[in-house]
């Protein structure tokens, strides 16, 4: 979670629950929860950004 140019808060992805309907929405709702003095204090809405979320397609396969 960014306010500004500053990050403030961030949180790592369980892929295993990427399937769950909201549970983007959760982290986020939590990070703001968790920092709702700081985000009271400034005049800008915070910003969310997803970076790099694992997936089996990317894992190296061992040939046999």
């Amino acid at each position: 979670m960014f306010i500004g140019n500053e990050l403030v808060d961030a949180v790592t992805i369980n892929p295993s629950r990427l399937h769950m309907p909201g549970y983007i929405q959760s982290l986020r709702m939590e990070m703001e929860e968790n920092n709702e003095d700081i985000i009271d204090l400034g005049n800008e809405e915070p910003k969310f950004y997803i970076d790099t979320v694992p997936s089996s397609m990317n894992k190296n396969k061992v040939n046999n």
